[in-house]
C-alpha cells in the first residue's frame, strides 16, 4: 500500500470497510462503558502515550513489495486488555496507533488501515476477554484469558494484513500467508510474554514498570536483531539457490536478488552482480573469439583442400606447382595467425612481459630501421633524450610498435607521413604513432582492440595486431587505446609505467 491513489479498488474497500466497521466497535464500547472516572483518564494517557512510542519501534521486513512491519504495540495492547476498562483502553488504541504512524509519516491510507483493523480485533479481543474474566481481575486467570484473546486479535490482525498485501501486489493469499506467518507467530508470542510481564509489575509495584524499561528495550533490540539475522539467513539461501542455477544450469545471465533491508547484504548481491555481469561479457566474448579464431583457421584450409581436390589423379606439373604454391602461402597465413593466437594466449601469463632497462633513443632507432623499407622514407620520428630510459620488456614493446606502424600502413592512403613518437609524462612513457588514414568510424575506438575485430575485410591481417597491442600494454601495467580524427587521422598509442 504505497500510497491511495495506487490501491486496487477491493483493496481500498476493504480499508473503508475496516475503518467503518472499527468505529461502529470504538462507539458501541464507549457507549456501554459510560462516563470515565480518573483512573480512566490516566489509563487512557498512559496507553495512549505507551502505544505510539511502541509504533515507533518498528523493525520492517520486506514481504513481496511490502514492508511487514513489527513493533511493541501488541505488549502494549495485553496490558490495556487486562488493566482498563473496553471503551477508554479501545480509543487509546486507536489514537496510539493513529499517532504512531503519523509520527513515521507512512502514508495516510496506512494509518487509516492500522487503525481501523485495530479497532476491529481489539474489539473482538475484548469481548473474548470481558467473557472469560471480570475487570480487575490480574491472576493466573486473567493471564490465559488474555492470551486467548490476543490470539483472536493475532488471527484477525495477520489475516488483514495479508489479504491487503494480496490484492495489492496481486499474489495470492496463502502465499503472503505463508511468508509472514512464521515471523507474525514469533513476534506475537514475545509482545504478549511482555505485555504479560508489565501487567505483573504493575500490580506489583507500579513504580517497578519503570526498571522494565530497559530490559525491554534490550529485549526488543536482541529480538529485533534476531528477526534480522533470519530474514538475512533467508535472503542468503536466496542468493545461494540463484548460485547454484548459474553454477549447475549454466544461467549465466541470472542474478542476485536484490535487497534494501542489510546494506552489507545489499553490498554483497551488487557486487556480485558486477561480477557475474563481468563473467557474463568474458563467457560472450571467449565464444566469440572462439567462433572467430575457428573462421579464420578454416578459411586456409578451405582453400587448400579445394585447391589439392581440384589436381585429380594425373595433375599437369604447372597445377601441382600452383597447388603448391597456394598451400604453402595458406600454410604461411594459418602459421603467422596461430602465433598470433598464442601471443594473445599468454597476454595473461606473469610471465608474458620480462621487463628491463630500455634505452628509449637506441630503442626508436631500432624500430625505425626495421620499418625503414616497409614505409619508403614515410616515417617521421624525432629521438628520444641521451639519458631517457623506460622500464620494460624490449622484445615485447617492439612488437606492439611494429604492429601500430603495420596499422597505419595499411590504412594510409597515398604517400602521407607517419609519425612515431615518445612522449614524456610525470610516471609514464607514452608512444604514439600518428597517421592521416582518414581515422575511424565514431563508435569503433574501443572495438578495433577486440580481437578479429576488422573495419574493412579486404585489408589485409589477422584481426588480432591489436589486440595483441593492448595485451602488451596491460602486461606491462599500462593501457592503449587511440585518439580519433575521424576524416583525417588517428592516434594510436601505448602508454607503460616508468
Amino acid at each position: 500500500m504505497n500510497d491511495e491513489g495506487g490501491l486496487p479498488g477491493q483493496a481500498r474497500r476493504l480499508v473503508l470497510i475496516g475503518l467503518l466497521v472499527g468505529l461502529a466497535a470504538l462507539i458501541i464500547r464507549l457507549v456501554q462503558g459510560g462516563g470515565w472516572d480518573g483512573r480512566d483518564v490516566v489509563g487512557f494517557v498512559l496507553i495512549a502515550a505507551a502505544g505510539t512510542v511502541a509504533h515507533r519501534f518498528v523493525l520492517q521486513l520486506h514481504l513481496g513489495d511490502e514492508d511487514g512491519n513489527y513493533d511493541l504495540g501488541e505488549t502494549v495492547f495485553v496490558a490495556g486488555l487486562i488493566l482498563l476498562r473496553p471503551g477508554p483502553f479501545l480509543l487509546a488504541a486507536a489514537v496510539g496507533a493513529a499517532a504512531g504512524g503519523l509520527f513515521r509519516r507512512i502514508a495516510p491510507v496506512k494509518v487509516i488501515f492500522n487503525v481501523g483493523q485495530f479497532l476491529v480485533s481489539l474489539f473482538v479481543a475484548g469481548v473474548i476477554y470481558d467473557a472469560l474474566v471480570p475487570f480487575g481481575d490480574v491472576g493466573h486467570r486473567a493471564w490465559l484469558a488474555a492470551l486467548v484473546a490476543m490470539t483472536a486479535f493475532f488471527v484477525i490482525n495477520e489475516t488483514a494484513v495479508d489479504l491487503v498485501i494480496s490484492l495489492v501486489e496481486g499474489i495470492p493469499f496463502k502465499e503472503v500467508l505463508a511468508k509472514s506467518v512464521g515471523l507474525g507467530i514469533a513476534h506475537f508470542a514475545v509482545n504478549v510474554a511482555l505485555g504479560l510481564l508489565t501487567v505483573l509489575l504493575w500490580s506489583t509495584d507500579r513504580w517497578a514498570v519503570l526498571l522494565l524499561t530497559t530490559p525491554l528495550v534490550l529485549a526488543h533490540l536482541a529480538y529485533r536483531n534476531w528477526l534480522r539475522a533470519r530474514r538475512e539467513r533467508e535472503q542468503m539461501e536466496v542468493m545461494a539457490q540463484a548460485a547454484d542455477a548459474i553454477s549447475l544450469e549454466s544461467e549465466i545471465s541470472r542474478r542476485m536478488p536484490g535487497t534494501d533491508e542489510t546494506p552489507a547484504l545489499a553490498s554483497l548481491a551488487s557486487t556480485l552482480n558486477r561480477m557475474l555481469e563481468r563473467l557474463e561479457a568474458g563467457f560472450h566474448r571467449e565464444r566469440r573469439f572462439i567462433r572467430d579464431a575457428s573462421h579464420e583457421l578454416r578459411t586456409p584450409v578451405t582453400i587448400t583442400r579445394g585447391y589439392l581436390e581440384l589436381l585429380g589423379h594425373e595433375p599437369e606439373p604447372q597445377e601441382v606447382q600452383e597447388a603448391v604454391g597456394v598451400a604453402m602461402e595458406e600454410l604461411d597465413r594459418m602459421g603467422r595467425l596461430i602465433t598470433d593466437l598464442t601471443t594473445l594466449a599468454k597476454a595473461d601469463d606473469p610471465g608474458f612481459v620480462q621487463p628491463g632497462s630500455i634505452d628509449l633513443d637506441g630503442f626508436l632507432d631500432r624500430i625505425a630501421a626495421k620499418v625503414r623499407s616497409v614505409l619508403d622514407g614515410r616515417l617521421r620520428y624525432e629521438s628520444a633524450p641521451p639519458d631517457a630510459v623506460v622500464s620494460g620488456d624490449e622484445q615485447r614493446l617492439t612488437q606492439a610498435l611494429l604492429n601500430l606502424l603495420q596499422n597505419a600502413v595499411v590504412h594510409t592512403v597515398g604517400d602521407s607521413p607517419i609519425e612515431l613518437r615518445a612522449i614524456e609524462r610525470e610516471e609514464s612513457w607514452r608512444f604514439e604513432v600518428v597517421d592521416q588514414g582518414g581515422g575511424l568510424p565514431p563508435g569503433e575506438e574501443d572495438l578495433v582492440f577486440e580481437p578479429f575485430h576488422r573495419l574493412n575485410g579486404d585489408r589485409p591481417g589477422s584481426g588480432l595486431g591489436l589486440a595483441i597491442v593492448k595485451g602488451i600494454a596491460e602486461g606491462h601495467g599500462g593501457r592503449a587505446g587511440v585518439d580519433n580524427r575521424p576524416g583525417k587521422g588517428a592516434t594510436f598509442w601505448i602508454e607503460v609505467p616508468r
